[in-house]
């Protein structure tokens, strides 16, 4: 099937993705479908398959490619909202993010990163938190755009030339151009080698992940 749902409305791309699913978990049948839409991969696939330049850059299940990204390129290409990337370079500080912000790390964080001093590092949306006030570990960004979407609320800021995108359950009331204080934790970054963009640790941390058992 090759994008069979690009031309329909929002909506009804919604309800066919999950007609296509039954009928095809009722008739047993295997189907490859070409989408360059990450939702209806993620979605859809029980195995995911990503081209870039005519070359396979990962296979796997959709939680392992969203988990255990290859490389940038499926790190930004599979989420949504993409993964946030920067270059990184380790200080005497903390971790140098974009030459623009400085994130604290403990005796305990230095021993899980990787070997080496700069990388390009990826963090999840949903795993910047806000910072309890008087955190000492609080880092301070500017707001650029605050997105409601009722259920959840999406906010960027920039981190020297790059948008970050952090994304909170429920309804906050953050105006661009305010203030905020976040906090970041190297566990909770996918390090990447700096030239070839390769995959050198995973996040220890993946929020909201749990087994349920009998």
């Amino acid at each position: 099937m090759d994008e069979p749902l690009s031309n329909l409305d929002a909506k009804l791309r919604g309800q066919m993705r999950t007609e296509i699913r039954r009928l095809q978990k009722k008739l047993g049948l295997t189907v490859i479908y070409v989408t360059h839409d990450q939702v209806e991969a993620m979605t859809m696939g029980d195995h995911i398959m990503v081209l870039h330049g005519g070359k396979i850059q990962q296979t796997g299940t959709p939680l392992e490619l969203y988990n255990q990204p290859a490389n940038t390129f499926v790190a930004g290409f599979i989420g949504s909202p993409q993964m946030n990337l920067a270059q990184a370079r380790m200080t005497e500080d903390g971790l140098l993010l974009n030459g623009s912000i400085l994130v604290p790390v403990s005796e305990e964080e230095k021993e899980n990163m990787p070997e080496g001093s700069q990388w390009q590092i990826g963090v999840r949306a949903e795993q910047i938190e806000l910072a309890a006030e008087g955190d000492p570990r609080a880092i301070h960004v500017r707001v650029v755009n605050t997105e409601m979407m009722g259920n959840e609320t999406q906010v960027l800021f920039e981190v020297g030339k790059e948008l970050f995108t952090a994304r909170w359950t429920g309804q906050y009331m953050i105006e661009a151009g305010q203030d905020l204080a976040i906090r970041l934790s190297t566990d909770d970054f996918h390090f990447f080698d700096d030239a070839e963009g390769a995959l050198v640790r995973a996040a220890l941390h993946i929020k909201g992940h749990a087994a349920l058992t009998a």
